[in-house]
């Protein structure tokens, strides 16, 4: 049913050495990636589906689509404030799937409609191997795809590419006047 999947992944996947399953899930389904600071490796940042990181050090791109999302797959990731900041708020509109190794942090900070205790390398191998099996059609992301990919190039985390004036230029700016 979702026209708008988002997987926010951390440190439980690197953990887990789920990389290549997180890989092979998320390009057959087309479900754009967004990480944590702990998640940082367990996708490709130059993917296409990259949306780099998530939370107050993220992207907009990907704050955005956490905001848009219809379901959110959480894959060894918590709700912590860094990421989440008002759980109230934080991807209000999705549905969410919460797969991590530690039952508590299930509901902690974050309701969830569906959590499940599991290892990120044998819960995504498990969702690859299904998918083979019963060989169900990829959602139709591309609208999805293309708003993200539009927010991407709207507020790239590059901030010389930018045509907003981002902390980071301010920053340098202030260092430049006052020679460091």
């Amino acid at each position: 049913e979702s026209k708008k999947p988002l997987l926010y992944i951390g440190g439980g996947v690197i953990s887990a050495e789920a990389s290549a399953d997180l890989r092979a899930f998320a390009e057959r389904n087309q479900i754009p990636v967004t990480t944590t600071l702990m998640g940082l490796g367990a996708f490709p940042e130059s993917h296409p589906l990259s949306l780099k990181w998530l939370g107050m050090h993220g992207t907009v791109a990907g704050n955005f689509a956490a905001d848009q999302c219809d379901l959110l797959l959480c894959i060894g990731a918590r709700f912590d404030d860094r990421v989440a900041g008002d759980t109230k708020a934080f991807a209000h509109h999705a549905k969410i799937v919460h797969i991590d190794i530690d039952a508590s942090e299930h509901n902690k900070n974050k309701r969830v409609q569906l959590p499940i205790v599991s290892d990120a390398r044998f819960a995504l191998a498990r969702l690859n191997a299904l998918q083979a099996e019963h060989a169900p059609a990829a959602p139709d992301t591309s609208e999805w795809r293309a708003q993200c990919a539009a927010w991407k190039k709207e507020y790239p985390f590059a901030y010389d590419k930018s045509p907003h004036i981002l902390p980071q230029e301010a920053i340098r700016t202030l260092h430049e006047l006052t020679k460091g």
